[in-house]
């Protein structure tokens, strides 16, 4: 199947687990994939794998740019990334909350309406 073809899609968190299955699939279906991970041992055949570190907003932005220059466009933000945190999640502050927003630095590179498909887990590792 197909029906991602000529799709540009950037997978957080691409290299392991929810995320390298989502990387898999869209690659699978066509797309042209690009993971962000930590770690980019793990990522799937077929796609790019960018080393970034989702909690450095610079860093973000320069993994961003490389995986759009090697997709040609970002049509789908697929934002999977898992850091830990403690405390309940209704006290955490500003800064808190942008540590889990790796698509605050990609939604301007995407290429048609913003839209992003945010993933969580109690099994993020």
């Amino acid at each position: 199947m197909n029906d991602f073809d000529g799709v540009g899609a950037l997978v957080t968190g691409g290299a392991g687990g929810i995320g390298a299955a989502t990387a898999a699939l869209l690659r699978a279906r066509g797309a042209q994939v690009a993971v962000l991970d930590l770690n980019t041992d793990g990522a799937p055949d077929g796609v790019h794998a960018v080393r970034c570190d989702i909690t450095d907003p610079t860093e973000v932005d320069r993994a961003v740019g490389v995986a759009v220059g090697l997709l040609g466009s970002l049509d789908v933000l697929v934002n999977n990334a898992g850091i830990g945190a403690v405390g309940d999640i209704a006290g955490n502050g500003d800064a808190e909350w942008a540590l889990y927003s790796a698509s605050k630095g990609a939604v301007h590179a995407l290429s048609g309406p913003p839209g992003t498909a945010p993933l969580s887990s109690v099994a993020a590792s």
